[in-house]
């Protein structure tokens, strides 16, 4: 995942480490999985489960510094993926 996040955020002289994550309520999971019902038309329930992970950026270069950023992940079939459109298109989760 930490590789794809980099890739996805152009990043390249820089490291990235987890520091925290919290798994999201079934009201989330539920928005989540609706978003991917109509958007890739997948089954109701494709979606398992879902979190915000906390990642620490530390920027190489003239000077060192750190941002903290939070991504989404999604559990499919057991299995967590990164999930570049809650991350990055914003879903609104305060409903």
């Amino acid at each position: 995942m930490i590789t794809h996040i980099k890739g996805e955020l152009a990043l390249t002289d820089s490291e990235l480490e987890i520091v925290d994550s919290k798994e999201l309520g079934a009201t989330y999971v539920a928005e989540i999985d609706a978003y991917y019902q109509e958007n890739f038309k997948t089954a109701r329930g494709y979606i398992d489960n879902a979190a915000i992970v906390y990642v620490e950026l530390f920027h190489k270069g003239e000077a060192v510094r750190h941002d903290r950023i939070s991504v989404y992940v999604v559990e499919i079939d057991g299995e967590w993926y990164f999930e570049p459109m809650a991350t990055f298109e914003k879903i609104d989760f305060t409903k």
